[in-house]
Order: structure tokens, then sequence, then C-alpha cells
């Protein structure tokens, strides 16, 4: 499981930096979107809602990653991190802590404008997709406890980027997106534009 981190990301994105809520604009040909809920409806508030919330990221990450397969678990932080956004989720590092990542590089945001840019932490750790294990995680992405953690598997040069309402996925190329449109589509959005 040794591998460098950053050889890894850019091999698979290039210089894109890895902050999930810019990927899946950055790779919009790769992309495409399942919703966690029935009619596209956001936040899970009984335990049947959960289950089918669980049950579709378990399916779209063992299909997109791999059961067992090496994978990176990466979440970044916007520096200085303010302390009013961290006082409303006191489980803000939950992935930092849980699965011990560790700091790899700074970035920026470059669709920023440069007077209201500020440097990003991005921390990962080698791991494999095992749904069990991250089944508490996932959960809390869910839920809007954490942001912008998200998996990235370098053999399939593919994303799974969990958030508050569904799943953004990048592919590893274009050319994969019809065949798993059409297998995910009851899990979609009617919008045309997926969102």
């Amino acid at each position: 499981m040794a591998s460098n981190f950053r050889s890894d990301w850019n091999a698979a994105f290039g210089n894109a930096p890895p902050l999930s809520f810019r990927l899946w604009d950055e790779f919009h040909d790769r992309w495409f979107r399942i919703h966690s809920l029935p009619e596209s409806k956001r936040y899970a508030e009984t335990e049947e809602e959960y289950e089918i919330l669980l049950s579709r990221a378990e399916s779209l990450g063992n299909d997109i990653l791999g059961v067992g397969e090496p994978c990176w678990l990466i979440a970044a932080y916007a520096i200085p991190i303010d302390d009013d956004i961290v006082g409303l989720s006191p489980d803000w590092f939950f992935a930092h802590e849980a699965f011990d990542l560790q700091h790899k590089f700074d970035c920026i945001d470059p669709t920023e404008a440069p007077e209201d840019q500020r440097p990003w932490q991005v921390f990962a750790t080698k791991t494999e997709w095992d749904f069990p294990r991250f089944r508490e995680l996932l959960i809390k992405c869910a839920d809007e406890i954490v942001f912008w953690n998200f998996w990235f598997s370098p053999s399939r040069k593919r994303l799974f980027m969990p958030y508050d309402g569904g799943i953004d996925i990048v592919l590893t190329n274009a050319s994969e997106v019809p065949a798993y449109v059409s297998r995910y589509r009851e899990w979609m959005s009617a919008r045309g534009d997926w969102l």
C-alpha cells in the first residue's frame, strides 16, 4: 500500500486541487450525481430513510471504488478555520481523527478571486474501501456535520464524493458516463443538468 498521495493524485487529475466542491465541475464530462433519497429529498429523518441513504452509498461505493480496493480518504480544510464553523459542528475533524489523516500539502482554490483566496490544507490516508468501516463518516457527510471528505481510487482514477443530499462521482473517462447513468438513473435528479 506504499504510495505517494500527490503523485497518485497528479497522475489521475493533474494540477486540479483536491477540493471536492470544485471537482465535479472541473471534470464535468466524467461526472454524474445520485441523490441519497427518493424524490431528491435532502436529509434523512427516519431510520428507514437512513437505511435507504446508506444502501445507496454502499452500492455505489462498492461499484465505483471496489470492495477492499486501495483508495485514499481525503479531507480539505480552509485556513484559517473559522471558529464559528467548528462551533457549529464539533465533529468537523471526525475523519481526520478517526482515520489518522496526515497533512499532504496546501493548495488554493483557483476559481476564487485573488483577493478572496486563502490556503487549503489537504489531508489524506491510504486505506481500502470498506463500507462498514466508513458508515459513520458517510452519515456525518449526509447530515452536513462534516464537509469535503471524499475517496479517491488511484488505480481506477475515480472519485466518490458524498455531500448532504447525494454523492458526486467522477469516473475514469467520459465514455463510462452513459453506462453509469443508465445503471443509476432511478437515483438521479429528473433535471436535465442532474443537479
